[in-house]
């Protein structure tokens, strides 16, 4: 038993690390942050691909002025589109580099701006006459900054800020080496300074000894020109005193001097952190810059176009039923562990899955009603397979609603809403679900069915690909049509969570007849 307990403990630990990672919680929360911008993306997206189903289902309405009008300015509705998921790469190099310098407290924008440039240097320009006859300007394509430039712009964001803060860290071991020779030096020369001045200190001693022995002779011998050394002696206090204003000045001119350098240092250390941190990122940035610069202009390697060739057998692997199996097996191992799951997933799939999603919707805007060419982007995860949540939970609640056992009934109540808004936290941990060995088969094989479903349902067009991102807090019987476009989304739906509500039901039961043995033992007691 203590075996078994320090595997898990073991298997727990290591899958927190995996979960902690820098550059995965980087890549997380940069991808995460895009969602705004894909959001309205896609929202312009619905409102400029209805034309074919005002023209095929309300004909009255495709015959009026409206539209007509929408008709002629379908391809204007669809700017937004392009100009928010069409440039995603670079919303995405310019987040992922933030999230890094933050984790790692650099300076933030910066390193954000940093890998923009980065990423646009690797965009090589082409000279085409904008007017018929023209003088040729410099142009981008726009397509490498979407979904194709989306593996690009992450490795520019993480890179960017990694090279960034090599050069810093070695330009501040330069810097203290640098600071300690000096130190050295100043503390020499102090060293010096005191010896001389003990030197003379002791000189000064002895002339004054020897002066007042040779007074005391004097005066011995020549007592009748007392009269003289007393004249003498107001002028040697009148030259002392002359010499104290001296040293009174220089020492108050000192103390000025003093004040002028604390000003000075005050005066530094107020300088705007703003400013502070655009001049400490320049040297980094220009090296990360000139780099990038001399691979793609000096060296004349196109880095887009050879990273989209090595990506391509990952992407063919990704959109596959297999890696649908992956994908579950393993972030329901994570949730089991009480990870977020999702979260941890996220970090390796979900530029991927948003790359697919792009392929799609720009499929879809180019040709309306056109077979799409992914079956696997995100809302397929989303609206198919992690329904009320990881595990394909929504059937749960409404399950426990007639549970005999009161514990059971009462997280049924209590999670009901929450599920169907696609937050399952108070089912997981209320039963509880997470680290329950009764449950770990049904929380891994309920969504990797569900997903194998799903997955051929796309792959035979019974099911209108999904193309479009709706926000996940939506209810799954909103979020399944309005991703896809289809209303027979809904009838795929319906049966995933058939499914997942015969695989849950046993186990329901089990534990439900534990619970009640446990009662009875503790009422015997």
């Amino acid at each position: 038993m203590n075996n078994i307990t320090k595997i898990k403990e073991s298997i727990f630990s290591f899958l927190s690390k995996v979960a902690e990672q820098r550059h995965l919680i980087a890549l997380r929360d940069g991808m995460l942050a895009s969602i705004p911008i894909i959001l309205v993306g896609s929202t312009f997206l619905l409102l400029g691909s209805q034309w074919e189903v005002i023209n095929k289902y309300f004909p009255t309405i495709a015959n009026s002025n409206f539209g007509q009008w929408y008709s002629a300015n379908q391809g204007n509705i669809l700017i937004p589109f392009r100009f928010t998921m069409g440039m995603l790469s670079v919303y995405v190099a310019f987040s992922i580099a933030c999230s890094l310098a933050k984790s790692y407290n650099m300076p933030i924008l910066p390193q954000g701006m940093g890998a923009v440039a980065c990423f646009f240097l690797t965009m090589k320009p082409v000279n085409i006459p904008i007017i018929p006859n023209g003088r040729p300007e410099l142009l981008i394509k726009l397509r490498p900054l979407g979904g194709d430039g989306l593996f690009l712009a992450i490795i520019c964001g993480l890179l960017t800020v990694e090279i960034s803060r090599l050069v810093m860290n070695l330009w501040d071991k330069i810097s203290k080496k640098e600071n300690c020779k000096d130190n050295k030096e100043s503390q020499d020369k102090e060293n010096s300074i005191e010896c001389e001045d003990k030197e003379d200190s002791k000189n000064s001693e002895n002339c004054k000894d020897n002066k007042e022995n040779q007074d005391k002779e004097n005066s011995i011998e020549c007592k009748d020109k007392e009269d003289s050394k007393n004249s003498e002696n107001c002028k040697d206090n009148k030259e002392s005193q002359d010499k104290e204003n001296s040293i009174e000045c220089k020492d108050k001119e000192d103390s000025k001097n003093s004040e002028n350098y604390k000003d000075n240092k005050e005066s530094q250390d107020n300088i705007p952190p703003a400013v502070a941190e655009a001049f400490m990122s320049f040297l980094p940035l220009l090296i990360v810059i000139f780099l990038v610069w001399a691979i793609s202009y000096l060296f004349n390697i196109d880095i887009y176009s050879s990273l989209i060739t090595m990506m391509k057998p990952l992407e063919q692997m990704g959109d596959t039923v297999y890696c649908v199996v992956v994908v579950n097996i393993f972030m329901h191992i994570f949730g089991f562990a009480g990870l977020h799951g999702i979260s941890v997933i996220n970090g390796v799939f979900f530029a991927l899955w948003q790359k697919f999603l792009l392929m799609n919707t720009e499929m879809h805007a180019m040709n309306l009603g056109a077979v799409l060419p992914t079956i696997t982007a995100y809302p397929f995860y989303q609206w198919f397979i992690w329904v009320g949540g990881a595990g394909t939970t929504l059937p749960i609640p409404f399950m426990l609603l007639f549970s005999k056992n009161k514990h059971l009934k009462n997280v049924g109540k209590i999670s009901l809403i929450p599920s169907l808004f696609n937050v399952n936290e108070p089912l997981i941990f209320g039963i509880p679900i997470v680290a329950n060995p009764i449950f770990l088969i049904p929380f891994i094989l309920a969504p990797t069915c569900c997903g194998i479903i799903s997955f051929f349902a796309f792959q035979m067009n019974l099911v209108y690909r999904p193309f479009i991102e709706v926000p996940w807090v939506l209810p799954a019987f909103f979020g399944a049509p309005l991703c896809c476009q289809d209303l027979r989304a809904l009838i795929l739906l319906a049966i995933n969570m058939t499914v997942s509500a015969f695989i849950w039901l046993p186990f329901l039961k089990a534990y439900e007849k534990k619970l009640s043995e446990s009662r009875k033992k503790s009422d015997e007691k």
